[in-house]
């Protein structure tokens, strides 16, 4: 199954172009991690995604988060206004519910942040632990 392009995925006008394009070329990895997790058994990822409205984040503040929403069958919506950092590792996160419906919330942090790493993104005292751990 042919790995999928950064270009595959569309992300809407309201994002900066200079922080998407800032890890877009890491996006196929990120793909590659989840089809692991999934034995391969994930053909296709959501394609475009969306800014999360004003309402939205406030409403995903209030219960603690406000990043990034993951909308059956196969909508993702990211808060624009986070730094580069943020909007890709929330992507990560987004793709992990898309791609591991039966996760708790819990799983898909570390999973979340597991990715991140192998991505070159992580927090480094995380990707330090995981990578001693494993």
């Amino acid at each position: 199954m042919p790995e999928k392009r950064a270009t595959d995925v569309e992300f809407s006008a309201c994002f900066s172009k200079e922080k998407i394009d800032s890890f877009k070329n890491k996006i196929p990895l990120v793909y590659k991690e989840i089809r692991k997790l999934r034995q391969g058994k994930i053909s296709a990822f959501p394609s475009k995604i969306e800014c999360m409205t004003n309402a939205e984040i406030k409403e995903g503040k209030e219960l603690g988060g406000g990043h990034g929403l993951y909308i059956l069958p196969a909508r993702i919506k990211i808060n624009r206004s986070m730094s580069s950092e943020g909007i890709f590792m929330n992507f990560i996160h987004e793709n992990l519910h898309y791609a591991l419906p039966e996760l708790q919330e819990k799983g898909i942090d570390i999973l979340t942040e597991y990715i991140g790493c192998r991505a070159g993104i992580g927090a480094k005292e995380i990707c330090r632990f995981l990578e001693e751990a494993s």
